[in-house]
This record gives C-alpha cells, sequence and structure tokens, in this order.
C-alpha cells in the first residue's frame, strides 16, 4: 500500500478509515494488522482524538470569544452613534427651540423697531412738516418783504421821478407866468427924482405900513442900510378869521393892510423860516428881499421832500397844458425861489397847482417885479393857515411892504383848493366831485 501524507483529513477521515497516520506511518486498525497493535493504536487514537476536539473546543471558545469582542467592539460604535444620534436629535430640538425662540424674539423686536420706526418717521415727518411750513412761512414772509421793499423802491423811485418831473413842470411855469404877467402897473418912463427907480407908485387905495423910519437915499441914491427887527412873529389871524371860499383865489384881509410894524420895516436882507411843529407842519416864513437877494441860479431837486398831507394824486379833470399829467399837489415854496427863498423843507408845503399858479403867483410877481426893476427893498411874510390838527393848510396869508416908499404893499388870503377836486385837510387825502 502506497503511502501518502494526509491533507487536512480531521477526525472525519480518522472515523472513516480506521486509520491514524503517527509520523507519517499509516496505522490502520483492525482490519489492517495483528491484534497485538490494537490496544495502543486505539489509545493513541482515543487521545489525539481527545486533543483534536479539545483544539476544536478551544478554536471554538475562541471564535466565541472573539465574535463577543466582536459584537462588543460593534456595539461602542452603535451605542456612541445612538448617543450622537439622540445628541444630533436633542441638539436639533434644542436648535428649533432657539431658533423658534430668535425668530419670535426677532419677530418681536422687528415689530417693536418697525413700530419705533413708524413712530420716529411721523415725528420726522411732523418736523419736517412744521419746518417745512416755517420755512414757507419765513419764505413767504421773506418773499412779501422782499415784494415790499421792492414795491417801496419802486415807488420811491417812481415818486422821486415824478416829483422831478412835476418841480420842471412847476418852474416852467413859474418862468411861463413871469414872462407873461402885465406890467400894466409899472412904468419905466416915469421921471427919475431925487435918485428915484423911475417906477410909478401902485394903484391902491387900501391902508400901509407905517414907514416913517425909513431913512431917504444917500446923494448917490443908494438908500443907507436900516436895521432890521429879523424876529419871526405870526399876524394876528386865524382861519376862523378867513371868510369861506366864494369863487375867488384870493381875499383881501386887513383892508388889505399888512400887520408888520415900524422895528421890522428895515433893509437888511435876510429870510427866515419857522421850525416844523409837533405835526411837522411848516410855519410862518419871512424875508427881506431886494434887487440883490434874487435867485438867478438853477434850482436845486426838492422831489424827496414830502411835506404834510402830501398824498399826490393825478385827475385827467385837471389836466392843463402847465399840468399835462393831471398831479393836484405841488411843492408849493412859501417864500417864492425867485425872490431868495430857499428849497429847504421848512419852505415846502402841500398845495395844489391852483393855489400856487392862479392865487399866489400873481402876488408873488409883484414883489418879483417891483424889485428887479429897483435898488428898493420889501418886506415879505407868507403865513400857513391850518384847522386844529389839519396836515394841510387851508390857504396862506400873504403880506408885502415896500421899505423905501409906499409903491407896494398888499395883505390877502390865498385859498389852498383845487375846482373839481375835494380834499381832505386832515389826511391830504382827495378824491373828485
Amino acid at each position: 500500500m502506497r503511502r501518502r501524507r494526509g491533507r487536512g483529513t480531521g477526525l472525519i477521515g480518522i472515523i472513516l478509515t480506521g486509520a491514524l497516520v503517527v509520523g507519517g506511518v499509516c496505522f490502520i486498525s483492525n482490519s489492517c494488522g495483528s491484534n497485538t497493535n490494537d490496544i495502543s493504536v486505539l489509545d493513541i487514537r482515543d487521545e489525539m482524538i481527545r486533543e483534536k476536539l479539545a483544539e476544536h473546543d478551544r478554536q471554538t471558545e475562541q471564535e466565541r470569544l472573539q465574535r463577543e469582542n466582536l459584537g462588543t467592539e460593534q456595539s461602542i460604535p452603535e451605542t456612541v452613534g445612538n448617543t450622537v444620534r439622540e445628541g444630533a436629535v436633542e441638539f436639533s430640538d434644542t436648535t428649533k427651540t432657539y431658533t423658534d425662540a430668535a425668530k419670535l424674539y426677532a419677530s418681536d423686536k422687528a415689530s417693536e423697531a418697525a413700530e419705533s420706526a413708524g413712530n420716529a418717521a411721523d415725528t420726522a415727518k411732523q418736523k419736517a412738516g412744521e419746518t417745512a411750513d416755517s420755512l414757507k412761512e419765513a419764505g413767504s414772509n421773506a418773499a412779501d418783504l422782499a415784494v415790499d421793499k421792492a414795491g417801496d423802491t419802486v415807488t420811491d423811485t417812481k415818486d422821486t421821478l415824478t416829483d422831478l418831473a412835476d418841480g420842471i413842470n412847476d418852474e416852467l411855469t413859474n418862468l411861463k407866468d413871469i414872462l407873461r404877467t402885465p406890467t400894466s402897473e409899472f412904468s419905466n418912463d416915469a421921471p427919475k427924482e431925487n435918485g428915484g427907480s423911475g417906477l410909478r407908485t401902485l394903484d391902491s387905495t387900501k391902508g400901509r405900513a407905517d414907514t416913517s423910519n425909513v431913512t431917504a437915499s444917500n446923494k448917490d441914491g443908494a438908500v443907507a442900510d436900516i436895521p432890521s427887527d429879523k424876529t419871526l412873529s405870526e399876524p394876528p389871524v386865524s382861519i376862523g378869521d378867513i371868510p369861506a371860499y366864494g369863487g375867488e383865489a384870493c381875499v383881501a384881509v386887513n383892508n388889505n393892510t399888512p400887520f408888520f410894524n415900524a422895528s421890522q420895516l428895515g433893509t437888511e436882507d435876510y429870510e427866515e423860516y419857522s421850525s416844523y411843529d409837533s405835526l411837522g407842519r411848516a410855519g410862518v416864513a419871512q424875508m427881506c428881499t431886494s434887487n440883490k437877494m434874487l435867485n438867478r441860479t438853477e434850482r436845486e431837486s426838492i422831489g424827496m421832500f414830502k411835506p404834510s398831507g402830501w398824498k399826490q394824486k393825478k385827475y385827467d379833470s385837471i389836466k392843463t397844458s402847465d399840468n399835462p399829467a393831471g398831479y393836484v399837489y405841488n411843492r408849493c415854496h412859501l417864500l417864492m425861489r425867485a425872490l431868495g427863498g430857499n428849497d429847504e423843507a421848512a419852505n415846502l408845503i402841500t398845495a395844489t397847482g391852483y393855489f400856487n399858479v392862479d392865487a399866489m403867483l400873481p402876488y408873488e410877481n409883484r414883489v418879483l417885479e417891483y424889485v428887479a426893476n429897483s435898488d428898493n427893498h420889501v418886506l415879505y411874510r407868507v403865513t400857513p393857515l391850518y384847522n386844529g390838527d389839519d396836515l394841510v393848510a387851508r390857504g396862506v396869508l400873504m403880506e408885502a411892504q415896500s421899505v423905501e416908499d409906499d409903491r407896494l404893499s398888499f395883505c390877502v388870503f390865498a385859498y389852498n383848493i383845487q375846482p373839481g377836486i375835494e380834499i381832505d385837510y386832515a389826511t391830504g387825502d382827495s378824491h373828485e366831485i
């Protein structure tokens, strides 16, 4: 029988074949040999079987232990996994709780912020509205002020230009009237006796002021200077003494005799004006005028002056060639500029064109012609008469007396009226009637 090395037959091979291989020798059971070898072989076989069984048991135990260890090793990750999963779930739940709380808190804060922002916006809107209203009001006030200032400037400029044109017109009117004033009351063909001027005595039968203190002319024909009492004094006349206007521009007062006294009849040239009263009204003005006093220079502008009651208006109904614009008022000189009166406010009153041209001018021209054609002097006084606190004079009392002779003398009241126009003397307002 051929021997061969068994390969892993194990216990099953031994049992089936009844042979045991020990040390590469195959031992056969009873069927293989004599009976003398049966006990030892069986013993060996049984021992081998026990060893194999023990080894099998050890391997099985080892495998069991390995499985248990493997199971234990596998349970740790599972436990950790479960713990992680549970922690993750708990963390997720906690996170969700915090997230929900954060959302709620954020929502509440957002609501509060929105409400606060809304309130702030409303407050800002209100403040902006108030600021806008304030700015609008301030802008409106500034605009109104600017408009008022611009309007005042335009009005003042217009008034200045108007007054300048008015003044030029007045001057032209005066010159025209001077040129066309008749001189029939005077004659240059009268004989010059005792150094006289050759002027004929004025045709008047009215009373005269006392001139007995006047010194006669010297050998050269010139009149010696006589000191003058320059004290301003109003004549003893009030508006209540003047008759109502009856259609004539002037009316004689005191029998056409001036109220001068002898001490006033001097030959010193001068002019005197009153200060404004408490209502800003011009008062009495007086002068001693002569040929030397006559103004031969261009008149200064008087458009900047606004005498008391100055409320200028224009009316078509009173337009004339001398007053083409139809102005109701002139800035009227109390002392005629041509006679030596100045262009100051104290010498100006608010008066109508009719008063200036039809009432005053004829008597002013009588004085002008007298002094222009002689070396003599004239004491001349003009007194505005007001009714109570009226701002516009009802008229003026005009007085004149030649000093060296009795050729010139008058005392008249000139009415400050304008036919067709009613004047409110208290304020200066006017309207057509």
